[in-house]
């Protein structure tokens, strides 16, 4: 009886161990969310559409959190198309089981971004020093990002980081002062932006 008792435990934490390993890593396939994250990715900003693909439900061990992860897709920013590595969108567990579906946090990935896109997008954003300094002062070059959308209790959004690098960037500082081969990290959220590794 024993024997048997211990081959159920260890028979039952074994299942248990390979589906948590099946969905940390490829995750159960799904379409009943893609409405849902293109809504909320609108609400953030109505420029903004996701082309959304194949998203599977998946566990990220590191975090202990359910998340959907669409790969390949892409975000359509006023007609702008930047292809994306990878969506995330981490889901809250107990308002699924209420089938509220509450966001914690919405992460996109970005494949490499070059110069032209990004002055393309900055013609049509608003105008900043940012802007400013993107059509004006960088020439050529790479961008390497991932921006996290986070909500808050109801649903609405909150705050947002932006993190990733910027590589080959050829920047013209002033008439007779330019900066080749250049690579950077930033930083940015809501209320800074920060540079560093220049």
């Amino acid at each position: 009886m024993k024997k048997i008792f211990i081959f159920s435990i260890i028979s039952i934490l074994s299942v248990l161990v390979l589906f948590l390993v099946f969905l940390s890593t490829t995750g159960i396939e799904t379409k009943r969310f893609n409405n849902l994250i293109t809504k909320k990715i609108k609400e953030s900003n109505g420029d903004i559409n996701l082309i959304l693909k194949t998203i599977n439900f998946k566990l990220d061990l590191r975090e202990i959190s359910l998340f959907l992860e669409a790969k390949n897709s892409s975000v359509n920013f006023k007609e702008i198309n930047l292809p994306t590595n990878n969506i995330k969108a981490y889901i809250n567990f107990i308002s699924l089981l209420k089938s509220e579906n509450k966001f914690e946090k919405i992460s996109l990935n970005f494949n490499k971004i070059n110069i032209e896109t990004i002055k393309e997008i900055s013609s049509i954003s608003k105008p900043s020093n940012l802007t400013s300094f993107i059509n004006n002062k960088l020439l050529e070059g790479t961008l390497d990002t991932k921006i996290e959308i986070y909500f808050n209790k109801d649903n609405k959004l909150d705050n947002f980081i932006a993190k990733g690098s910027f590589d080959n960037t050829k920047i013209n500082f002033k008439e007779d002062i330019n900066f080749v081969d250049t690579s950077f990290t930033f930083f940015a959220d809501n209320s800074d932006i920060i540079i560093k590794n220049l």
